[in-house]
């Protein structure tokens, strides 16, 4: 009788263990980090422009190796953040300010993209992991670019 309650106690045991593993791992699943938000040029500054990045996970995402870049309507990529300079880290459920050197002090954004770059009304932007995988794009304005359609301006 021992011998079958032990057996039965052992069983038991396995399968929340496994259990347990399986809401674990779900718990853990690495979304991509998103392209939240995305600000172009203003009457105030052609330069007042900035990518707002968001991590839905639950824990950070170290952004070292990542690239930004921008397609133009004609279909040419130029980058915003090359892999060697894109650092910091996104917190969990946090968000990661990009900005133009000009307007990035004011909005205290959290990295700065290159001074020959600015956004126009009808680019894509692209961001890449650290894989060289698209990661997540945002067609916006009149962009040819895009998920499903392009974001409204």
């Amino acid at each position: 009788m021992k011998k079958v309650v032990l057996f039965f106690l052992l069983f038991i045991s396995l399968f929340y263990i496994s259990r347990s593993h399986v809401t674990n791992s779900a718990q853990s699943e690495n979304f991509p980090i998103l392209i939240n938000q995305i600000m172009i040029g203003q009457n105030e500054g052609a330069k007042n422009e900035f990518i707002e990045l968001y991590n839905p996970n639950n824990f950070a995402i170290n952004l070292e190796g990542y690239t930004l870049k921008k397609k133009s309507a004609s279909g040419s990529e130029s980058n915003l953040v090359s892999n060697k300079a894109f650092i910091g880290i996104i917190g969990p459920q946090s968000y990661f300010l990009i900005s133009s050197p000009e307007f990035g002090p004011q909005i205290k954004a959290d990295l700065n993209y290159s001074t020959s770059n600015s956004l126009s009304k009808n680019n894509t932007v692209i961001l890449y992991n650290n894989n060289k995988e698209i990661a997540d794009k945002l067609g916006y304005g009149e962009a040819l670019d895009f998920y499903s359609q392009p974001a409204m301006l």
